[in-house]
């Protein structure tokens, strides 16, 4: 056969392998061509960071012999090691106020040139050494099962991809359409751009987080030159990411039947789709996660594990450095099991832990430097008592305490057992009812339990089932039970229920894809019933239907009701609103754990003298968002201070109070606005 014809079949069996994911993509663009318009547009930045990261990671694969692993693993570990570098070289040039357009372009330039440098030098696939994917053959799973399945994956693509194309604030009830989004994830990289400086945030503390995550979206800000601009890219990067994190457990599976029941297992989870529509974490999360497993699944089966430990603690780190629940979830656990494996020499253990443990503080370093240097503190806000930090108390510490831990109904292990079943078995899907087996999150305990139950004496199936377990006790015992704080539960569920489905018996293999099959049925169901009960709940709520708006975060700009109200000049004191994303007005704002210095100012001092307070910083206006405060009252806590007969105190001292106009009086009907005369 001529050079030619063999790579023309090189290339139509690459593009077979990937029809599961071409097949659903093409149906998604033919049920909604706006998508494919605005997929197209603000995608495209999104491909370029991903490349550049690959770029960036390349030439590490090679000098760490990365090499020698199939294409698609180093693909993936070219990935993680390039967004480590380029997230901290965005970093630096962050803090040094050296980060802005042409910066920018120059790290993406920089990555594209190395990456294709890279693979113009690489060697001759053929001649990389066997690898410990190596498996004997065994059945694939049907086509007709696969063709199904990549049919059913259409749905939970499409509730993704349409879902990320909205506007930020569009979904999920459940979420509080993404308040997080509005109120940090991009906020915070919307004043970082603001700035043109990476710094310390003293009225938002989220802000000061590792944020290995919104440094990508501040990146892309800088590429698109805008932050609003930038907002449908930062969704599609996150929504990205989850088809990374499934990529990933393809990547390290190790026959074709595993790969399959793994991967759509994992893909159809609805919580990946659900997440993924957000301008969130998590999906970034499942990928470093995702990754950090296979290397220790290698390093168990491998006495030279070395480079297997290091990789897998790097991984965990930027988990870690992700979400910082991570380093619980996912970094701790493995780090134990590393250690706990007894069918190694205890130097070999130790030496091997060492690593994992250096490289995740080595992923964590440029956040923990960054913390120290800003606020005092490497971990701020934790730990306040002995490391103490900038902008804090010992009040906000308590504050902030209570308002991350279980409630006093929670409290005790029965209780809390009994609250996590509830939110994994039972949880809610945006405004459905709880039912059950239709929880977000059902697919996965339900595969865990099984793959377990059909395959314990499998040494890896073993470990995975005990991180899924530790992870659920640091769940309970650490956080106050958030369902999406658990989702790297999907990983060991997809490994064990993708290694039973490879590894029993003749007749439960047969058995095992029509299972998924059935898994992958009642995912995208949970998936589509969740869509349509949010964009109901968005119609109901605003007389406007959610597909109209793809793509046009501009009209949430333009017809935000403090924009239409407030002049272009006005200097605005927010009191209970955070999320201000969409607010294109000069405004200083705190979150409900920090202390607005105006308000500390009014415990002691009269209206009077808090009117002429505002007065000597130049505040034209101060809105009071009566909703929202009820609510930080009625969860975390709010100034007492603040009432309306302070307010009317105030109007009384000088304050006057400003009525919108008739057409937005409905829109601002818990908002209160007073504006500040020049005074004497």
């Amino acid at each position: 056969m001529s050079r030619s014809a063999l790579s023309s079949v090189t290339a139509f069996r690459k593009l077979r392998l990937a029809w599961p994911v071409l097949f659903p993509l093409a149906i998604v663009l033919l049920l909604e061509p706006a998508a494919a318009v605005v997929l197209a547009a603000d995608g495209l930045p999104v491909v370029a960071v991903l490349l550049a990261a690959a770029g960036w990671g390349a030439w590490p694969v090679r000098r760490f012999g990365f090499d020698q692993r199939p294409p698609i693993q180093q693909f993936v570990i070219s990935l993680v090691l390039g967004l480590f570098l380029l997230g901290i070289a965005a970093l630096g040039l962050g803090v040094t106020g050296w980060l802005g357009a042409a910066t920018a372009w120059g790290l993406i330039i920089a990555g594209g040139v190395a990456g294709a440098a890279c693979l113009l030098s690489s060697q001759d696939p053929a001649a990389r050494s066997p690898t410990l994917n190596s498996v004997p053959a065994e059945p694939p799973v049907p086509p007709a099962i696969r063709f199904a399945i990549a049919g059913l994956m259409t749905i939970p693509l499409f509730v993704m991809l349409t879902g990320a194309t909205l506007p930020p604030g569009v979904i999920w009830p459940g979420e509080a359409n993404g308040y997080d989004v509005l109120e940090y994830h991009l906020q915070s990289a919307r004043e970082h751009f603001d700035a043109g400086r990476i710094a310390f945030l003293a009225h938002n503390v989220y802000a000061a987080f590792p944020q290995q995550m919104e440094i990508f979206y501040l990146l892309l800000m800088h590429l698109v030159g805008g932050s609003h601009a930038a907002a449908i890219s930062a969704q599609l990067l996150h929504a990205a990411f989850g088809g990374l994190f499934v990529l990933a457990l393809v990547a390290y599976a190790p026959t074709s039947r595993v790969r399959w029941c793994a991967a759509a297992l994992a893909a159809a989870t609805p919580w990946v789709a659900y997440l993924g529509c957000l301008a969130y974490v998590e999906n970034a999360l499942l990928f470093y996660a995702a990754v950090a497993a296979g290397e220790i699944v290698r390093a168990w089966r491998d006495p030279r594990r070395n480079m297997q430990a290091g990789l897998a603690g790097l991984c965990g780190g930027l988990a870690g450095a992700t979400k910082l629940t991570a380093l619980g979830l996912v970094a701790a656990p493995l780090g134990a099991l590393l250690l706990a494996d007894f069918s190694q020499p205890l130097s070999r253990r130790l030496r091997s832990t060492g690593l994992f443990v250096a490289a995740v503080l080595l992923a964590l370093s440029p956040w923990l430097i960054r913390s120290t240097v800003q606020t005092g503190n490497p971990i701020y806000p934790f730990a306040y008592s002995w490391l103490g930090g900038r902008a804090w108390s010992q009040e906000q510490a308590e504050q902030w305490a209570r308002g991350h831990a279980a409630t006093d109904a929670e409290k005790g292990v029965l209780p809390r057992v009994a609250a996590a079943a509830r939110e994994i078995f039972l949880g809610r899907v945006g405004d459905l009812p709880s039912v059950p087996g239709a929880s977000l999150f059902g697919l996965a305990p339900v595969a865990l339990l099984l793959g377990v139950a059909l395959r314990w004496e499998g040494g890896a199936t073993r470990r995975l089932a005990l991180w899924a377990v530790l992870m659920i006790v640091v769940w309970l015992a650490a956080t106050h039970f958030p369902g999406r704080f658990l989702v790297p539960l999907i990983i060991p569920a997809a490994v064990v229920w993708g290694e039973w489905s490879g590894a029993a018996s003749a007749g439960a293999r047969r058995f095992a894809p029509i299972v998924t099959l059935v898994l992958v049925a009642a995912g995208a169901a949970v998936a589509l019933l969740s869509a349509t009960s949010a964009y109901s709940a968005w119609q109901r709520r605003t007389g406007l239907p959610v597909l109209m708006l793809i793509g046009r975060q501009d009209v949430f700009v333009e017809n935000h009701p403090l924009n239409s109200v407030l002049p272009p000049d006005a200097n605005v004191r927010l009191i209970g609103d955070a999320a201000v994303f969409y607010v294109d007005r000069k405004i200083t704002y705190h979150t409900v754990f920090n202390r607005d210095p105006w308000i500390e100012f009014g415990r002691t001092a009269s209206p009077a003298e808090c009117v002429a307070w505002l007065r000597r910083e130049g505040v034209t206006h101060v809105v009071f968002n009566w909703l929202e405060i009820a609510r930080l009252r009625r969860t975390y806590g709010f100034p007492e201070r603040v009432s309306r007969e302070w307010v009317d105190s105030l109007i009384a001292a000088g304050l006057v109070r400003v009525a919108p106009p008739p057409e937005l009086a409905s829109s601002l009907q818990s908002t209160e606005i007073l504006s500040v005369s020049p005074g004497k």
